[in-house]
């Protein structure tokens, strides 16, 4: 990946396996890495990308959201750290926007731009139709945010967040605009 360009994996067509495998995005004038079409929403959402994994990699220093993972069906997420992108509002670590099926796990976040891993929908319109849902967080830290280590807003529902960790500024857990089926564990 070559730092001050955005990365962007939106296929014509479907594609499924993706694997990356210790890998730094860094540096990008938007995202660090865009997998998936941002223009999908709700439950009518076509999501043409499919089993993604993410395994011991980094995205930081990003002007906008380290990875923005916009309507993927099936995405692991290991040992990857989300470091310092942003600054400002909606500048995340992880956004994961009107995806659906997904893990993420012994991660870390600090120091983004608004939050360390949000669930949530794509774009700016406001549609409440269950754009992001049957996702488990398991054993990240999340830490140092402006607004929270963990959000989940925007109708995300079937979320289960068991055994994370969220300190210093920001709020740990920020659930709003209907985010419902929500267990927060251990």
């Amino acid at each position: 990946y070559r730092s001050g360009f955005p990365a962007w994996f939106n296929p014509a067509g479907t594609s499924s396996g993706l694997v990356i495998d210790t890998v730094r995005f860094t540096g990008g004038s938007s995202s660090g890495l865009v997998i998936g079409d941002i223009d999908q929403q709700g439950l009518s959402a076509v999501r043409l990308v499919s089993n993604v994994k993410i395994i011991d990699s980094s995205f930081d220093n990003n002007n906008g959201n380290g990875l923005w993972l916009a309507a993927v069906n099936g995405f692991e997420i290991t040992r990857t750290k989300f470091l310092n992108n942003g600054p400002g509002d909606d500048k995340d670590g992880l956004h994961v926007g009107a995806s659906i099926n997904g893990l993420v796990q012994d991660s870390e976040a600090a120091n983004n731009g608004e939050d360390g891993f949000d669930t949530s929908r794509n774009g700016g319109n406001d549609i409440c139709q269950g754009n992001s849902y049957n996702i488990t967080y398991l054993r990240n830290v999340a830490h140092d945010h402006p607004n929270a280590g963990f959000s989940m807003n925007n109708c995300a529902w079937n979320l289960v967040y068991r055994n994370n960790y969220a300190y210093g500024s920001g709020t740990p857990f920020n659930q709003y605009y209907c985010a419902h089926n929500v267990k927060i564990q251990g």
